[in-house]
């Protein structure tokens, strides 16, 4: 019995373009790396993710077990929620500290002033 649901396949023919490849800007963008959210998941068409990496020059970010032979046109991991990856976990906290720093101690930083300019402000 066949499966009565629709792969979708995209087009990823904006993004060869040699003016697309120069905006770094725009690598933010998940389908340009073949990611694609869907129902909750993200489904990642492999070909592509290589073909991206390749295009930006970052190929120590292929992991072998993503390109193995499946039943799927895309690979979707197994892991569902956001804190299943310990990664997820490191990443809040480094935000975490950026915030710290650019909310907290940069502007006290700024604050300080030398003896010099102490002086200064007395004559």
């Amino acid at each position: 019995m066949k499966s009565k649901r629709k792969v979708v396949r995209f087009d990823y023919s904006k993004y060869e373009s040699k003016k697309y490849n120069c905006d770094y800007d725009q690598l933010e963008n998940y389908e340009f790396w073949g990611f694609h959210p869907k129902h909750g998941r993200l489904h990642i068409d492999t070909k592509r993710y290589a073909k991206a990496c390749k295009i930006v020059g970052i190929n120590d970010f292929l992991p072998e077990g993503l390109f193995e032979q499946r039943s799927t046109v895309y690979y979707v991991p197994m892991k569902i929620h956001r804190y299943d990856y310990k990664i997820n976990i490191f990443r809040d906290l480094l935000n975490e500290l950026k915030d710290d720093w650019k909310y907290e101690y940069k502007p006290l930083l700024k604050k300080v002033i030398t003896p010099k300019e102490v002086e200064e402000k007395i004559d």
